[in-house]
């Protein structure tokens, strides 16, 4: 992820019942959406990979 800043939130969500996390992170001309099963930081650490060294904002 070659960003100096990204905005990154997560909103809960039910699939077929089943409460999962739609993840969206968002950059200067684009969004990534990802369905997650958790609100964990293993789910975020696995969407910015470990290559990001930018600023990540969030509303935690």
């Amino acid at each position: 992820m070659n960003q100096p800043h990204v905005h990154v939130d997560e909103s809960p969500w039910l699939v077929n019942g089943v409460k999962e996390w739609m993840w969206v992170l968002s950059g200067y001309g684009y969004s990534l959406f990802h369905a997650g099963d958790t609100r964990s930081r293993a789910e975020l650490e696995y969407l910015r990979r470990s290559c990001f060294a930018g600023v990540l904002s969030s509303d935690e």
